[in-house]
């Protein structure tokens, strides 16, 4: 309620205040290799003990995109969504096919 009156978010002020420029270098040195946030973020848990998510560094990436920034295009997939299959899609028929019951037994 106060935000909404205030007419600001609650961290518009901190936006990547956690993000230093010695972090800032790594996730550029590893982007460029094409590795996504995802393995990055999981990287700097594991080796570095800095616990900063996936999603912030997209975020990132995007303030980055908006300021005239070409980070994103180092993205594994350039920036682009992931096509998603789809679990309904049509299967291609095989032309010429004979079915099970119609074709010789094995010995």
């Amino acid at each position: 309620m106060a935000r909404k009156r205030r007419g600001v978010s609650a961290s518009a002020g901190k936006a990547f205040s956690q993000l230093t420029l010695e972090l800032k270098t790594q996730i550029t040195q590893q982007l460029a290799v094409h590795t996504s946030p995802d393995v990055i973020s999981g990287e700097l848990r594991t080796n570095e003990n800095i616990l900063i998510s996936k999603n912030t560094i997209y975020r990132y990436l995007q303030q980055d995109r908006k300021n005239g920034g070409i980070l994103y295009r180092q993205l594994p997939h350039s920036g682009k969504p992931y096509k998603r299959q789809s679990v309904n899609a049509s299967r291609v028929a095989i032309s010429g096919r004979i079915g099970i019951e119609q074709r010789l037994p094995m010995a």
